[in-house]
């Protein structure tokens, strides 16, 4: 049987950072919309459902094709609440209404609105190939770890290597660190109804260019992405002919 794969896209109406960001627009459409629409148009995904507190959210999700299958509870949309909380709601909603879970979720966060349908659903592929209990999506740091410093505590004139090596290495003589990219999480249902996180031991890493990796937080990040989004949609990047 094909398996069945329920993408959870958490989207609380507050935000310390970028208030109401999930609505502000990007491009010509509501932030949420990219990431609603790359996931009803992967072919892995059987269904796509937002969890929010916000009203205006959920009829933005609505119209954009997605289930809001009633509104997040207050408790699971502070500040200080855990996304898995609002995920595994999401999860128990959906075990009523089709009386079991989907063989696993996908979490897509809306802040990561250059991820496509194409980023989900190789994801899926990975995932499926490996027999991996997670996959997690994972992007180039741009950076050595060893050019990674820390304030040294109570002196905030003064760093500390996070990892001590040789300053003088060169970038091509050392690995290349990867970072979670926080543009998708893919997890079989029960482990992560287990786990609550999809960074468990049988994980497997999808790797997605810096450039679809904007991790949306604060005001200069979505300038960034409107300007990736022109870039993407010019004569140039897109190999057609100009005027």
């Amino acid at each position: 049987m094909p398996v069945t794969v329920l993408a959870v896209i958490p989207a609380r109406g507050g935000s310390k950072g970028l208030p109401g960001k999930n609505k502000r627009v990007l491009g010509d459409v509501p932030l949420i919309v990219h990431t609603i629409r790359a996931a009803c148009a992967a072919a892995c995904v059987t269904d796509v459902w937002v969890s929010t507190d916000d009203p205006e959210v959920a009829e933005i999700a609505k119209d954009a094709g997605a289930t809001v299958p009633g509104l997040r509870p207050a408790t699971y949309a502070t500040d200080e609440a855990h996304v898995s909380l609002a995920v595994l709601h999401t999860m128990d909603l959906y075990r009523e209404r089709h009386g079991a879970d989907a063989d696993a979720i996908m979490i897509l966060p809306p802040t990561a609105p250059l991820r496509t349908s194409e980023d989900i659903e190789a994801a899926c592929r990975l995932w499926q190939a490996r027999g991996a209990a997670s996959c997690v999506s994972f992007t180039p740091l741009g950076k050595p770890l060893h050019w990674l410093f820390r304030r040294v505590p109570d002196r905030p004139d003064r760093v500390t290597q996070l990892h001590p090596a040789s300053l003088e290495q060169r970038r091509q003589d050392t690995e290349t660190p990867y970072i979670p990219n926080g543009a998708l999480y893919l997890c079989r249902s029960e482990v992560y109804r287990t786990h609550r996180t999809c960074y468990v031991e049988d994980m497997v890493a999808y790797v997605m260019p810096r450039e679809r990796s904007v991790d949306i937080d604060t005001e200069e990040d979505l300038l960034l992405a409107e300007q990736l989004l022109r870039l993407k949609a010019s004569p140039a990047a897109s190999g057609k002919p100009h005027d």
